[in-house]
């Protein structure tokens, strides 16, 4: 899956996020990549087998993001080699989850390196089984146009938890983040499947409101009324006159 999250201050993109790193952790990973842009909330998964890239790492981020895409190739190599044209289920995976991902691709010296392996992450993962997450506030000239293009879904964080998720090959959801529920196991981060996750509660989407033109609007059949009116001159100046007819709307 190739997740984007998005999502202003206090809109509950932390707490999703946060939700959907720990279930992702708790499954084996060939390679696994996590940086946080503004070394804020991602920090806390390192440890001695982990390193999370902060803010004040962006070139040693960037040459492990290219070596992640780098190592597409080989793969895709090693998969035709085996007559396939995707991973199996029980395959070598990789993980990558990056926050605040704008302050990595609008550095000014490695920013254009960060855009070109991230588009070529997003146009070649998806038959691999990786999973890739990346979060920003907002996608405008934070996320390359073609790894916009090539998500298998989005996850827009609406404010204190509720978020619309969009996914393709599947109605757009909306529901809220419960963070103190218990994990779902990490075979479950997949578009089918990330409402629960998310231990999220479906919320109905609202009825579109009628404006008051469509509401006065005469049902289909229904008479209506025309007028025409004409000008008659009359003593001390001009009045008009008006002859009103009933006729069936079609």
């Amino acid at each position: 899956m190739r997740l984007i999250v998005t999502g202003k201050s206090r809109s509950g993109k932390s707490s999703a996020l946060h939700r959907l790193t720990r279930t992702a952790l708790t499954a084996t990973w060939a390679n696994v990549l996590i940086a946080d842009g503004k070394s804020v909330e991602l920090l806390r998964y390192a440890n001695d087998r982990l390193h999370v890239y902060g803010e004040d790492e962006a070139e040693a981020f960037a040459e492990a993001l290219t070596a992640a895409a780098d190592r597409l190739t080989a793969r895709y190599q090693a998969l035709r080699g085996r007559g396939l044209s995707a991973a199996l289920p029980g395959d070598p995976r990789e993980l990558i989850i990056v926050d605040e991902i704008q302050e990595f691709t609008r550095h000014a010296k490695v920013g254009k390196d960060v855009k070109a392996a991230l588009t070529r992450i997003f146009e070649k993962s998806g038959a691999l089984g990786d999973l890739v997450i990346i979060a920003t506030q907002r996608v405008t000239n934070a996320i390359p146009p073609s790894t916009r293009h090539n998500a298998s879904a989005q996850l827009r964080m609406l404010g204190v938890g509720y978020f619309q998720l969009v996914a393709d090959g599947f109605p757009t959801r909306q529901g809220r983040v419960e963070q103190r529920a218990p994990l779902t196991g990490a075979d479950k981060l997949n578009p089918a499947d990330l409402m629960d996750v998310l231990s999220a509660q479906a919320v109905p989407r609202a009825a579109p409101r009628q404006s008051r033109a469509m509401k006065a609007r005469p049902a289909a059949g229904a008479p209506t009324r025309s007028c025409t009116t004409w000008p008659t001159r009359r003593t001390g100046g001009y009045s008009s006159i008006s002859r009103c007819t009933r006729t069936a709307r079609c």
